[in-house]
């Protein structure tokens, strides 16, 4: 796993645009912290209350540049790692190399991830708050004229469909590299898929739409057409090259 370089944790810096107005637990204190300011993250402590999946939510205490501290729930913070300023920040998101936003199954944010220099190393940043993205990170993005890959995740219905279709694609280049690179005759293709498949050759020559098994011509036409097959295929999932 990545290691991310604007993890919550104590010494790194935070970042707040619009302040927060009237900040503080019911009961009191209140606090009012101004905008366009940074601040360091100097305590990380468990808020007391129960949270119905994690048990307690964090809380962040932030000691603010301007002297005032506050605590916060993660995902209310904006965390820029290591930059002192949200101005260094985006200057460095300006060169970053890889930058994708990814969307889940019904086309809700879910992450944005970018990998940015600091102190001449790549490192990956990663906001998962809708509000983050909304306000601060795309406007930001479009600002700088910055390209930004966008991806889709699979629910996982899809996520089980795509792998069977590589499980099935897996099979599909066993047979193929096993024809292009023995020449076999028919007898030993279907020795070949009785052993491997279980099943009729017959029918899994049609199912992998490469000849009719009928055709005397069959051996000539499995070569020629396989080798287009088999570089169709190694284009679109190279992992199956292995």
């Amino acid at each position: 796993m990545v290691e991310l370089a604007n993890t919550l944790q104590v010494g790194q810096r935070v970042w707040t645009v619009f302040g927060y107005a009237d900040h503080g637990p019911m009961e009191g204190p209140k606090v009012d912290i101004q905008g366009d300011q940074g601040g360091m993250v100097v305590a990380d402590e468990a808020s007391g209350i129960l949270g119905p999946f994690s048990g307690c939510p964090r809380l962040i205490v932030v000691q603010w540049d301007n002297g005032q501290r506050s605590k916060h729930y993660c995902d209310e913070l904006f965390c820029i790692g290591p930059f002192q300023s949200l101005c260094a920040f985006e200057k460095a998101l300006a060169e970053a190399r890889d930058s994708v936003v990814e969307f889940g199954p019904q086309g809700g944010f879910r992450n944005f991830l970018t990998t940015v220099l600091v102190d001449g190393e790549p490192r990956t940043f990663a906001f998962s708050a809708k509000w983050t993205w909304d306000e601060l990170l795309e406007p930001a993005l479009r600002r700088l004229k910055k390209k930004v890959r966008k991806e889709r995740i699979l629910s996982a219905r899809e996520n089980k469909a795509r792998e069977r279709e590589r499980e099935s694609l897996r099979v599909k280049v066993e047979f193929l590299k096993f024809v292009l690179s023995d020449k076999p005759d028919r007898e030993q293709v279907t020795r070949w898929l009785y052993r491997r498949l279980g099943k009729d050759p017959l029918e899994y020559l049609r199912y992998v739409k490469l000849v009719d098994p009928k055709n005397q011509d069959s051996q000539q036409k499995l070569s020629r057409q396989g080798e287009s097959k088999l570089r169709a295929i190694m284009r679109d999932y190279p992992e199956l090259a292995e």
